[in-house]
């Protein structure tokens, strides 16, 4: 057998034999709906026009805020509300394409916890033929969440409609949600029996005499190390990272 595939063989079964350490992970499937109302305003109320026709000497003329809230149903992630706030930049309308470009922050809040989205600047709110209508894309990326989402990753695009009220800055939000959103694996580990200071219900042990004297002596010097799969594995496989230096020194 080759140095190298010995020390390849030594390396795999080290490996296989610490997989269980790794912490699994899930897809939760996040597709559903997200429904509930969105408030525009100016970032300078009664300065800024917040309008994306008009030819603004301020350039927050082209920003528009909108604090959003509602509920959600998104299949393996469950259901729950949505709090969020976003910001339209308007300087990138034009007559062939009257969008504004949308940015900020969405959570969701669940039963067993919460999940922290970012608006990318790839996402768009566009004016419709219906002046009432705007059409939107959002792309969400998970940047953070609590609970059993805690550590959790993925990406979501939301495609609907912001539908005007007819109260100035009162819009509807409808939107259908694509995603999968990845968290780890809520299997749960062993427990352990907790401690007590009752001997009552300490468990019992044997006397010496009554134990099969057919088991072997494991027992060590102070110090000592109990062997194990990985140790042994770990051991050879200094042993032949030493064996290889020795032999290389020999031929020099």
């Amino acid at each position: 057998m080759s140095r190298l595939r010995l020390i390849a063989i030594l390396t795999t079964a080290m490996l296989v034999l610490a997989a269980p350490a790794f912490v699994a992970a899930a897809d939760l499937s996040a597709s559903g709906t997200l429904t509930g109302t969105a408030t525009a305003q100016a970032p300078e109320p009664g300065v800024a026009e917040c309008t994306p026709t008009s030819s603004p000497t301020d350039p927050e003329d082209f920003i528009c805020d909108f604090d959003t809230t509602g509920s959600f149903g998104l299949d393996e992630l469950g259901t729950g509300s949505y709090a969020g706030e976003f910001r339209l930049d308007w300087s990138i309308y034009t007559g062939a394409e009257p969008c504004a470009e949308a940015t900020g922050t969405l959570e969701l809040t669940t039963a067993d916890g919460t999940l922290e989205l970012a608006v990318e600047d790839t996402s768009r709110v566009c004016e419709t033929v219906d002046p009432l209508v705007h059409d939107a894309t959002l792309d969400l990326t998970v940047v953070g969440g609590a609970g059993t989402l805690a550590g959790a990753t993925g990406t979501l695009t939301a495609t609907g409609t912001l539908t005007g009220t007819g109260t100035p800055g009162a819009y509807v939000a409808a939107f259908d949600v694509e995603g999968t959103v990845t968290v780890s694996d809520p299997t749960a580990a062993p427990s352990t029996p907790a401690p007590t200071d009752d001997p009552s219900l300490e468990p019992s042990t044997p006397p010496a005499s009554d134990l099969p004297d057919v088991l072997p002596d494991t027992t060590a010097g102070d110090g000592a190390l109990a062997a194990t799969p990985t140790v042994a594995l770990a051991l050879l496989f200094v042993a032949a990272l030493g064996l290889l230096a020795a032999r290389r020194r020999l031929r020099a």
